[in-house]
């Protein structure tokens, strides 16, 4: 027995040594080639990671792509949908049923990624085919599904129809009863028989008269289904159940409701006539004017539509009922109207508010209007002759500062225009600069050095303030006489001093002007202002009356030498 393993051994041995160098060399390729597919393994290995405890049936987990030497690996996963799992583009596995689960994930790098990964592996020298292809297929994921704890809800409600028979012509409606307090809400599968279309929302619109059964079948909605877990758990609050361990059965779903259908019953038209009268608020026209027609109310109900347009030799009436003369004579007009669908709608619904039988409707209903034959007698007369005089207006404008004291320089100071017959003016200011203020054309003003100043300012109304006053003066007035073209604008000579006192103080409540440093600056442009007294007047008289008086005595003078 030793001899044959001793010959065994030396056998071996020699088989050894007769081994060529090349085939030393393939060994050992073989053996480094084996080194490198097992770190390549566990880099690949390294390339992602899952949370795979304790997994259950409807449960989901997320597949994460790790860094590789510090390339962030950035793409999509390929997606996948199967009987035993779903997992989607952004690496979410959910698993569908128990047992023993081998998930092949293929993720798919973006072109910067794979361009990254190349680099790092080409200074590496690995000969990995696998993280050389863009589409990277990951190691394979052995997971174990645990089957869910579940718990079916058997429920269980009828139908209800709106109305034991339906009418041709009128739909009906169909619905589920409520549920331990819950509403059954969801849509019904839609179908159609000879006799009645049932639709989603459990509308029945009769097809014929007749008596049929249907099959009906209802998908409760997913918000009902929640409350029906809800309102279980609720019930069961120890059971250690979640909402994906409950499964409602909807024993109802299906139910078969019998359906009859009976003829509209025949209905006589009730006929109504009416006629439609006008209204002329003038039969006596002036060239240049006009006149308006009206229609009466009917059964209290004010029609609308329009008129027919009537024109001859003298007047004519548009659409709106406007009537316009054209030349001066007399002359007879029958106006034209339709009534407008809406108007008869409302005449069909007075009538039967009126007559006291409800059960009538607005299709048992024909209207019939009579003809209409009334005319106006119409005298188009002359027009009358423009009047020559003027509305004169007052615009006088009146100011008001915002503060008679300021400091030297301090925003704030402000004039203003009162409102002219209620209008708030529009406009500008002259402006006014001199050592003592500068005043803006916005009515603003700031002090350039103590003193006091005589404002007198200076407004001119824009054309759109002239224009509202013009339109509400006209307006008070209410004389058709007057128009915007004979309004006429007087604004009297008055001019309004402002004084204004400035001090280097900061105290802006000094009325009394007694701060030795305050100078008095009123330029002669602003000493505008109206004459206290009769001075001028009375100083023109003074001297026509003794112009007058030397004038006399001159004149009886030579009177006596002549006699």
């Amino acid at each position: 027995m030793k001899k044959v393993i001793v010959s065994c051994l030396l056998c071996s041995t020699l088989a050894l040594v007769s081994l060529s160098p090349v085939h030393a060399e393939d060994v050992n390729d073989k053996i480094e080639t084996t080194k490198a597919e097992k770190e390549e393994t566990k880099k690949n290995d390294a390339l992602f990671s899952i949370e795979t405890k304790d997994i259950t049936v409807g449960e989901t987990r997320e597949i994460k792509m790790n860094k590789y030497q510090d390339v962030t690996l950035e793409g999509k996963f390929e997606a996948v949908k199967s009987d035993a799992y779903d997992l989607t583009e952004d690496g979410r596995l959910t698993v569908k049923k128990a047992g023993k689960l081998k998930v092949e994930p293929v993720f798919k790098l973006t072109d910067d990624s794979y361009k990254a990964l190349k680099e790092v592996i080409d200074k590496e020298k690995t000969k990995s085919v696998n993280l050389l292809n863009k589409n990277i297929k990951l190691d394979p994921i052995n997971l174990e599904i645990k089957e869910r704890k579940q718990e079916t809800i058997k429920v269980s409600s009828g139908y209800v129809l709106s109305q034991e028979t339906l009418t041709m012509g009128k739909s009906g409606k169909i619905s589920r009863e409520s549920y331990k307090g819950i509403l059954m809400e969801g849509q019904f599968v839609p179908k159609k028989t000879d006799v009645v279309e049932l639709k989603a929302d459990g509308t029945l619109a009769p097809s014929k008269a007749g008596k049929e059964t249907i099959e009906v079948t209802y998908n409760l909605s997913e918000k009902t289904i929640e409350a029906i877990k809800k309102n279980y758990l609720d019930e069961n609050k120890d059971n250690g159940l979640t909402m994906e361990d409950l499964v409602v059965v909807d024993d109802s779903k299906t139910a078969n409701v019998s359906i009859e259908v009976k003829k509209a019953p025949v209905k006589e038209k009730v006929e109504v006539r009416y006629s439609v009268g006008f209204n002329l608020d003038n039969t006596q026209i002036k060239m240049g004017s006009s006149a308006k027609l009206s229609v009466q109310q009917v059964n209290g109900v004010d029609l609308k539509g329009e008129y027919s347009s009537v024109s001859n030799a003298f007047v004519s009436i548009d659409k709106t009922g406007k009537v316009t003369p054209k030349k001066v004579g007399s002359t007879t007009i029958t106006p034209k109207f339709v009534v407008s669908e809406q108007s008869k709608k409302e005449l069909k619904e007075s009538y039967i508010k009126s007559s006291n039988k409800p059960e009538l409707t607005v299709d048992d209903i024909k209207l019939v209007e009579e003809k209409q034959t009334q005319a106006f007698d119409i005298k188009v007369l002359e027009k009358d002759v423009p009047k020559k005089e003027k509305l004169q207006i007052d615009v006088t404008t009146h100011f008001k500062a915002s503060s008679h004291n300021l400091r030297i320089g301090a925003p704030g100071g402000k004039v203003t225009v009162d409102p002219i017959h209620g209008v708030a003016v529009k406009g500008s200011f002259k402006a006014i600069k001199n050592p003592v203020i500068d005043f803006k054309e916005d009515g603003s003003f700031i002090g350039l050095q103590a003193g006091s100043v005589e404002l007198v300012p200076h407004f001119e109304l824009s054309k759109e303030s002239l224009d509202a006053i013009a339109d509400v003066v006209l307006k008070e007035k209410g004389n058709e006489a007057f128009t915007r073209s004979d309004v006429e604008f007087i604004q009297k000579d008055i001019a309004q001093m402002i004084p204004i006192t400035f001090t280097s103080t900061a105290n802006n409540n000094n009325n009394s002007g007694g701060s030795g440093n305050n100078k008095q600056y009123v330029p002669a442009t602003q000493r505008k202002t109206l004459p206290q007294t009769d001075e001028a007047s009375t100083t023109l008289v003074a001297l026509f009356g003794l112009l007058l008086m030397v004038g006399s005595g001159i004149f009886f003078k030579k009177a006596r030498q002549r006699s």
